[in-house]
């Protein structure tokens, strides 16, 4: 079974179970049926998962107010739990960048790879539509980008984010 946070398939699991006997007491054992259930909605989650949370500000400072991952369950801020690297692109755009590979349960290297990212600002006016767009990073499989937008679609700085990076 590949270590975590790679996404488990259905298949890292093992063969579908199948009942060899009748269930005799069914406060003490797990019949067949209800294995396989809780395999597939297991390898659905871990497809469907975020690897990760981050909250910032976006403005040229880039301060972390919050983060937390999914190989970090222990929420540790030392190597090898290091905080991602934020850099300032331009107004409004930011690279988001962790180190890679990472240590999963057993203590063995797994390499990150982030398929999609969703944000929003964290404390947004009641009155002005702010955006938040976060994708794949070009060239490294281990990071995002994200653009903050004001109301008319314009680039811009000085807004808290939080991000869900799977």
């Amino acid at each position: 079974m590949p270590g975590f946070p790679n996404r488990p398939a259905l298949t890292t699991f093992g063969p579908d179970a199948v009942d060899t006997r009748a269930i005799r007491d069914p406060s003490r054992e797990l019949g067949a049926a209800t294995f396989n259930l809780m395999k597939f909605q297991l390898a659905g989650m871990g497809v469907l998962s975020p690897r990760a949370f981050l909250q910032f500000l976006a403005d040229t400072d880039r301060t972390i107010s919050a983060r937390a991952e999914a190989w970090n369950p222990r929420g540790l801020t030392s190597s090898p739990f290091a905080a991602p690297t934020i850099t300032r692109i331009d107004v409004g755009e930011y690279d988001v960048v962790y180190d890679s590979p990472v240590v999963d349960e057993r203590g063995e290297d797994v390499a990150l790879s982030f398929r999609w990212g969703w944000g929003v600002v964290v404390t947004p006016s009641s009155t002005v539509l702010k955006h938040v767009m976060v994708t794949p990073l070009t060239g490294s499989a281990n990071g995002v980008k994200v653009a903050t937008f004001d109301a008319t679609g314009t680039l811009e700085d000085g807004e808290v984010v939080a991000i869900l990076i799977g």
